[in-house]
Formats: structure tokens, C-alpha cells, sequence
């Protein structure tokens, strides 16, 4: 066994890649990118490009008279956040609600919602537009979503958009029928739209149940989740909030019964799902209890639908206002954070966008975002590059005005960036090509970088012992993220 000392590099930043966080500190607003919508983000993809197509509640953005925008619902961005007219240029865009936009390898965009129209010509819930924001005339641009035999104050609206490794189109949201055809808030189309009337997942639907699909992640190899607010999906003894489809689209019917309740055993919404890692999920809504398990608003779950009960336990922080009905809306793992968002509609002061430790513990020092927005944050997504978007209800952060969507920076995924502090009683040794890492305070993860800032291996840790394995010998430089989402950051050598 070969020992090292750790060598805490002053200079790190220089030798990485330019960043957010090399103009500014961790979980600072960006200032300089400023859309100005007056509606709040629901949907959004990243061009290669930079620019940033968006889809949601608003009509017009630009901040100032010169680069003011008119457009419905959809728009593309440029990098400082101001409106891209050659974007569907002289169009109005949709007449109703974007809920989902998804970029095609061809570089066109699939869209999704609960509109009818697009730039004033009759279309279906499901639409793909080419580069230039025009309507594609080789889809089916015309299918016609229902939901059928529920609340006739109900909305039929598509949520979630998934593209098969195979080329085909998943889409979910709150409908039964497409074209006339039963189709269980899940619904299959080719690529160029039409819709398979042979794919039905299951045979019924509970109507009484006001079910909606909020929620979707699809793996790579084709299998996928939704979430929402359903029940008996399939049968008497079906799936409640959350289901599981297999690679050929049927449903998992040996995925686990999860059962999201509040404190007075009253049934939730899942209102989000996604990655956190390999073969496990977090799921975020309105719920306290699972599986009649304190889980306050997340939860971490297996492919099997088994809950993680002793890997993560979120920060409960519902005493800051016992009377508010709190709710989680979004909740994204990101290295050793969950960053989560959320908030009570109808109740001044519950909004909340926060930065928890990966098992989910609360952070008091060193990553915070200390951000009071005034209205509910519900929409986040990552930029590995170094950026957290987020949107919701909200036209200030902490005093200061930012409408409805906004960045903040955060470190940036395959780059070690982080404040570098000196680390307590660490000892490093080496077996083989794994280095072992043993220190007082308990840790959350190690990742290893190359030396020019890729990201080589990731581990999770738990306690105050640790091990990594590099690929090959040579100068690394090792992250530690500590349980209370500090992290510290120094440099390794793997001899033979």
C-alpha cells in the first residue's frame, strides 16, 4: 500500500475549462441574462448553439423597446436571455399552454400541450416545428387528444414528450383517447406522428381519479417512468402516482405499489421524476408519508419501486410554517446536491428554492442559495455547464426583481471547481488503482478528474471512509463532497 499526502491546489480553477462559476460564485443570479417574460417557464431545451428554445405561460419577453418580443407560449432565447425574432418569424405562436419541448437528432423540436392552434392554423397537442420554428409538413400535425367521461372542467393537455431509442414518440399528460382511439394517458406515435392504435399499456383507467401525468423519465435502453395524480392504472390492484413501462412500452406489472400520502393519509401527486443514479430515482410532490415513511416533499426510489430508506432522508423544513400545504415541484441530483423547488400556491411566503445534501440533509454552510423568491418555484433544470434554470411564479428574488425565469451558476459538471479549503486529518493511500480516502468528517461522494477537468470516476461515500478507482496511473485531481455539501478539492498521483 503506497500513502500520499493531499496537496490543497490554490490555482485549481486555471487548468479547467471556463465556466459559470469563473465570473461568478456558486448560487449567484446570473444578472446579465435577462428574458424578462411575463409567464413562467414550463419547458425548455438547450440548442448546441447556446441559444435556449422555451415553452410555457408567457406572451412577450425582452428587456428593453429594442428587443421586445410578441409570441405565444413558445420562443427561442438568445445567450443573454433576450428574444431570437428570426425564430418563427411574423408567427404568434401557440394559443394555449407549452408543457414539453424535446430536440430532435435532426435539430427540429417536438412540442407539447394543451393548445390548438399555432400561429392561427389548427393543429393537434403534439407538433414538430422545423429549425426556423415553422411547422414541419412531414408530421402529423393533427391529432386530436380527449379526455373522455371525466370533470367536464377538466383539461385533455399532453405533458411529457419521450423519444424511443427505436425513433418512436412517447407522450403522456391528462387524455384517454387520440383520434377516437383508447389511449391511457400514455399514448405511441412514429416519428413522422402517426399514432400506433396498437399500443395500449393497460385496458382502463380509474374516471374518478381526475388522473394527470406530470412526471416522465425515460431510460436509455427505452423503459420509462411517469408520475402524477392517478390511481388503479390498469386494474383494481393498479399503480398509484407512479408506474414503470419496459423497454417494449408494456407495463411493469412487477414494479411496487408506492403509496404518497400526507399527514392525514390522504393520497398525493408525484409531480416529478428523475435520475439520481444509476438504476435510482428521486421523486418529488406534495407528499410527507411513503409507504407511511416520514418523506418530506422527495423520496429516493429503486427500478423496482423499493424506497431507499436509509440512503436518503430530506430535510423536513415544514415547521417554518406549520399551516402551509407544501409542495415540491421539481428535484434534480447534481454531483453531492438535490437541488429542490417548490412552494405553496395560495400561501404568501412558503416559496422556497434550496440546495440539500445528495442523502438530503439540510446545508447550512458553504452552498446555499439564501434566495427568497416571492412566488412558487416550479420549473428547475441543469446545464452541466454550469448553470440551474429555474422558473416559477415568482418576480423577485430576495428583494431584488427577476420575472419568472431566471439562472443562478453552479459548478460545472466534469470540472473539479470548487473553493478550495485545507482538508482535516485526511489520509490518502493507494491499492492497485483505487485510492482510499480516510478523514474525520463523513462524506458524500468522491469524483476524480483528469488533468485537464474531465470527469474520469464518481463514488458515493458514506462516513468517514472511501474509495475511488482511476483508469489508469497518472495525476488526477480528487473532489470530496462532505455530508454537509462542502466540498474540498486537491491533487493525486496513481503510481504503478
Amino acid at each position: 500500500m503506497k500513502k500520499y499526502s493531499f496537496v490543497a491546489l490554490a490555482l485549481l480553477l486555471s487548468i479547467f475549462r471556463a465556466s459559470a462559476q469563473e465570473v461568478l460564485p456558486p448560487t449567484e443570479i446570473d444578472r446579465t441574462f435577462r428574458p424578462t417574460l411575463d409567464g413562467n417557464v414550463m419547458t425548455m431545451v438547450i440548442d448546441p448553439d447556446d441559444k435556449i428554445v422555451v415553452g410555457g405561460a408567457f406572451h412577450n419577453g425582452g428587456f428593453s423597446d429594442e428587443e421586445a418580443l410578441r409570441m405565444d407560449c413558445i420562443m427561442r432565447l438568445n445567450k443573454d436571455g433576450s428574444p431570437d425574432k428570426t425564430f418563427n418569424k411574423g408567427g404568434s405562436g401557440f394559443n394555449n399552454l407549452v408543457y414539453a419541448i424535446t430536440r430532435t437528432k435532426e435539430g427540429k423540436y417536438l412540442v407539447a400541450g394543451a393548445f390548438t392552434e399555432y400561429n392561427g392554423a389548427p393543429v393537434g397537442m403534439l407538433v414538430r416545428l422545423n429549425s426556423d420554428g415553422s411547422l414541419d409538413p412531414t408530421f402529423k400535425q393533427d391529432n386530436k387528444f380527449v379526455l373522455q367521461h371525466f370533470n367536464e372542467n377538466y383539461t385533455t393537455e399532453v405533458n411529457k414528450i419521450m423519444v424511443h431509442p427505436s425513433g418512436s414518440i412517447y407522450v403522456a399528460g391528462a387524455f384517454n383517447t387520440v383520434n377516437g382511439i383508447f389511449a391511457p394517458l400514455v399514448a405511441r406515435f412514429s416519428a413522422d406522428g402517426e399514432h400506433d392504435i396498437s399500443y395500449q399499456p393497460v385496458d382502463a383507467v380509474n374516471e374518478k381519479s381526475s388522473p394527470i401525468i406530470l412526471g416522465s423519465y425515460m431510460e436509455e435502453d427505452g423503459s420509462f417512468y411517469i408520475t402524477g395524480f392517478f390511481s388503479k392504472y390498469g386494474a383494481i390492484r393498479g399503480l398509484n402516482g407512479i408506474a414503470r413501462f419496459n423497454e417494449d412500452g408494456s407495463l411493469d406489472k412487477d414494479f411496487l405499489h408506492i403509496a404518497a400520502k400526507d399527514d392525514t393519509d390522504y393520497s398525493c401527486t408525484i409531480k416529478s421524476i428523475a435520475p439520481y443514479d444509476k438504476g435510482r430515482y428521486i421523486i418529488a410532490g406534495d407528499f410527507t408519508k411513503i409507504n407511511g415513511n416520514p418523506r418530506f416533499l422527495s423520496c429516493v426510489i429503486n427500478s423496482k419501486g423499493e424506497v431507499e430508506m436509509d440512503h436518503y432522508q430530506p430535510y423536513n423544513f415544514a415547521s417554518l410554517n406549520p399551516s402551509a400545504n407544501w409542495a415540491c415541484y421539481s428535484a434534480l441530483r447534481y454531483g453531492g446536491y438535490v437541488f429542490v423547488g417548490g412552494g405553496d400556491v395560495a400561501l404568501a411566503k412558503t416559496s422556497y428554492l434550496r440546495a440539500l445534501t445528495a442523502q438530503g440533509k439540510e446545508i447550512r454552510e458553504g452552498y446555499d442559495f439564501g434566495l427568497t423568491p416571492d412566488g412558487t418555484v416550479a420549473f428547475l433544470q441543469i446545464d452541466p455547464r454550469g448553470w440551474l434554470y429555474i422558473s416559477g411564479l415568482f418576480k423577485n428574488m430576495s428583494g431584488t426583481p427577476t420575472l419568472y425565469f431566471t439562472r443562478a451558476a453552479i459548478p460545472a459538471q466534469g470540472t473539479a471547481i470548487a473553493p478550495i479549503s485545507p482538508l482535516e486529518s485526511v489520509a490518502i493511500s493507494q491499492i492497485g488503482l483505487s485510492v482510499k480516502v480516510e478523514m474525520k468528517k463523513n462524506m458524500a461522494q468522491l469524483s476524480l478528474y483528469s488533468g485537464d477537468g474531465v470527469l474520469v470516476a464518481q463514488q458515493d461515500g458514506h462516513g468517514t471512509e472511501a474509495s475511488i478507482s482511476a483508469p489508469a496511473v497518472g495525476n488526477y485531481i480528487l473532489c470530496i463532497t462532505l455530508e454537509d455539501g462542502s466540498r474540498q478539492t486537491g491533487k493525486v498521483s496513481i503510481v504503478e
